[in-house]
């Protein structure tokens, strides 16, 4: 680049002398700026480009240059500036308010210096920002809401600071939720901030707009197929297809974000032996003795005929294995200690080093957690069983690993399953130790990612094959609750995937909300049958009040009787007083009687 002249181009010329007074203000000198050169291509730092206003300074680039004293507020002079990079110098005071006015700016890094005061919220005009670096300083205050509005932001880095506050402004959740764990780099409380964003992602799981939609694409379909409209069947297919197609990809982006609930409960002690599960390669593989006579020919579909109805009649030998060996262990207990004890596990390697001081499988970190709505601390789901069409699929794709050594029907090993989920992640690890001391697993896989996984291929679980006997080989899947809400999800949304023409996607796939009519008529049909209800009541209770005021009239009658009764007997024991002979006098037994009666006492002496 030819040296700037006098004259020959007025903005780049204010652009380095603003650049020359900002270099000076900070301790550099004239001479370390300019190289010996007039040249602004060789000035430290410095790049000069083409703009709409002609040649201007876009990028400052002065990492490590040993920098002292305040940041210059008259650099926003360069206007055309797209990048500031003052990295780990030894900058002190405010950051200026007047960086806010550079509009041009993507990328700015003051990081790793000694500067002080509150974040200025005018950052926050710098709608096209990507990157801006502020840790490793002394900055302090509460972060500016204004800067959760920089929607262009790919990197904040604000870690090492004394910001004010453990958690981070809801206004910043949104950013969080888009920068990601490496984006947004701060000492906010990650626990919490993940916990939330795993609550946001457990409540879109089932997303009622997306069954809606599916459930009017079915309604579609059949509506077409009855009238005989292929056309617009076909369609109403592809589409519902699509849809679930999409479905299935989001819920396996959900997946990341619904394991951070278990992956940071109590600052991830809980998750930590799940984490290091390891696989066990296949050791065993399914055996049919009966199919494998020498000279015995059986096609396909004679072969899953009979390994479905060994599955069925192995089943409650299984489930019997499960619920004894495994469920039982944690009922009626109340602690950790008391279901290791159970298994034979031993429970000091549970415990959890926390802020350096080691935590008693007693204290709140291990309170045991049930999960909403669910009293168990494990829930066993068996089955169901495999029909003959996805047994008979499985086996063609064993006939492919047969090619590699594999058996034809050793893709069907999971003929006999079972499901344990948990709320805990506690508990799913003592569950596996659990499993590996009371079953015979015969190979095991965990496909539980790094923390750095983004989207996961198949649900994060762990797989056992367990040897039921002679070889049998029954799968045993230990998964968190919500990532298997997820898996259920998928699985009916996939079911479509197994499908060639409209008429085999009828059935509904969910359960159809009703429309408002239906609903004004549910509503309607109940107060009729309250209404129905309330007039028998009444006329139930009429009828007993009839009977209750005839009785009450009965007993007032016997009562007038018995009035009239009494009046009559008082009347005729009254009758001597008034002139009338006493009544006779019946004689007595004897003298000891006429004693007691006073008869022939004298009233005086």
């Amino acid at each position: 680049m030819a040296a700037v002249r006098p004259g020959s181009n007025t903005k780049l010329e204010e652009d380095c002398e603003t650049v020359l007074q900002c270099w000076l203000s900070m301790g550099g000198t004239e001479a370390t700026l300019k190289n010996d050169s007039d040249d602004v291509s060789k000035w430290k730092g410095l790049k000069v480009a083409q703009t709409i206003g002609g040649r201007r300074v876009i990028k400052i680039e002065w990492p490590q240059c040993n920098l002292s004293g305040n940041i210059p507020a008259g650099i926003w002079k360069l206007s055309m500036l797209d990048k500031l990079d003052l990295w780990k110098n030894n900058l002190d005071g405010n950051i200026p308010e007047e960086l806010g006015l550079l509009g041009e700016l993507t990328q700015l890094d003051l990081g790793n210096n000694k500067l002080t005061g509150e974040i200025p919220a005018s950052l926050g005009k710098l709608d096209i920002l990507k990157k801006l670096i502020l840790r490793e300083n002394l900055l302090t205050g509460t972060l500016p809401n204004a800067l959760a509005d920089l929607h262009a932001l790919t990197y904040f880095g604000i870690k090492g600071n004394n910001l004010s506050g453990d958690t981070l402004p809801e206004a910043f959740e949104p950013m969080m939720k888009r920068l990601g764990v490496a984006g947004f780099y701060s000492d906010f409380n990650k626990d919490e901030l993940y916990l939330n964003r795993a609550k946001a992602a457990i409540a879109k799981i089932c997303d009622e707009t997306i069954r809606k939609e599916v459930t009017d694409l079915q309604d579609d379909i059949l509506m077409h197929v009855r009238n005989k409209d292929a056309e617009r069947a076909e369609k109403s297919y592809v589409k519902l297809k699509r849809v679930c197609d999409q479905q299935s990809v989001r819920l396996g982006k959900l997946t990341f974000d619904v394991l951070l609930n278990y992956r940071f409960r109590d600052n991830g002690h809980r998750y930590k032996q799940v984490g290091k599960v390891a696989d066990i390669p296949m050791t065993r593989q399914q055996l049919v003795p009966a199919l494998e006579m020498p000279g015995k020919e059986n096609s396909k579909e004679e072969i899953t005929k009979v390994l479905l109805a060994m599955a069925t009649w192995r089943e409650k030998e299984f489930q019997d294995l499960i619920n004894g060996s495994i469920v039982s262990h944690f009922d009626k207990v109340t602690s950790v200690k008391e279901i290791c004890a159970s298994f034979g596990i031993e429970a000091s390697i549970y415990e959890a080093d926390k802020f350096g001081n080691a935590v008693s499988l007693t204290s709140s970190l291990y309170a045991l957690e049930r999960g909403t709505g669910n009293p168990a601390f494990v829930k066993a789901r068996f089955g169901p069983p495999k029909s003959q069409q996805r047994a008979l699929a499985k086996f063609e794709a064993g006939v492919k690993a047969a090619e590699t050594g594999g058996r034809p029907w050793f893709g069907l090993r999971d003929l006999n399953r079972c499901t344990l989920t948990f709320e805990d992640p506690l508990l799913l690890s003592i569950c596996y130790e659990g499993c590996m001391k009371k079953l015979k697993v015969a190979g095991l896989k965990s496909t539980f990612e790094p923390l750095t996984t983004k989207q996961y291929k198949v649900p994060p679980q762990i797989t056992m094959y367990v040897d039921l006997g002679d070889g049998w080989l029954c799968e045993l899947v230990l998964i968190f609750r919500d990532i298997q809400k997820i898996k259920d999800e998928i699985d009916t949304l996939s079911s479509v995937k197994n499908t060639t023409k409209p008429d085999e996607v009828l059935i509904p796939l969910f359960a159809r909300a009703p429309t408002m009519e239906e609903r004004l008529t549910e509503e309607v049909l109940g107060l009729k049958q309250s209404n129905n209800k309330l007039g028998k009541a009444k006329a139930d209770a009429d009828a007993k009040l009839k009977v209750a005021q005839d009785e009450v009239a009965s007993l007032m009658q016997e009562l007038d009787m018995l009035k009239g009764n009494i009046i009559t007997a008082i009347q005729q024991s009254a009758s001597p007083m008034r002139g009338g002979k006493p009544p006779p006098v019946p004689p007595f037994a004897d003298e000891k009687e006429a004693k007691e009666s006073g008869e022939g006492k004298k009233l005086f002496p």
